[in-house]
């Protein structure tokens, strides 16, 4: 079940070189965020800034949780593994990227992670990670009813 393979993927130094600076880029919309917040501080005042700052951010942690929360109740709830299609671990893989912009504060980066809760994107977007790291999800399929 554990695949191996991912694990020896962060034991190759491109790969930690690809991995920094992916996140490095994805550090780069957080910077983007302050920028955007002192510009928004500026035009309409500090605590309506802040008030929108936490909506922001409120409205976009329901939206993670929500979309997790269906998400699992989908792969819960199909009975056998002609009702499950693969395409929902696609969408789970593609999920997880939004985490990253959706859990920080901000106005930006909520907008991005909005963008990528959007279902074709976050299939593609599954599709691809799940490409990347040659994830197996008939195994995974197989060992959680397996479990069940």
């Amino acid at each position: 079940m554990v695949n191996i393979r991912l694990f020896l993927y962060f034991f190759k130094k491109e790969n930690i070189f690809n991995i920094l600076l992916l996140l490095s880029l994805i550090s780069l919309v957080f910077v983007g965020d302050i920028i955007f917040l002192i510009f928004l501080m500026q035009l309409v005042g500090t605590y309506l800034a802040f008030s929108l700052l936490f909506v922001f951010t409120a409205i976009g942690q329901i939206a993670l949780y929500n979309s997790f929360s269906h998400l699992m109740d989908l792969i819960s709830e199909a009975k056998d593994e002609a009702e499950l299609s693969i395409d929902h671990y696609y969408t789970y893989a593609g999920t997880l990227p939004s985490v990253f912009y959706l859990i920080y504060p901000g106005i930006l980066s909520t907008l991005i992670g909005f963008i990528l809760l959007i279902s074709p994107v976050r299939n593609k977007l599954g599709r691809k990670i799940s490409r990347h790291f040659n994830l197996d999800w008939d195994e995974v399929r197989e060992y959680r009813f397996l479990l069940t």
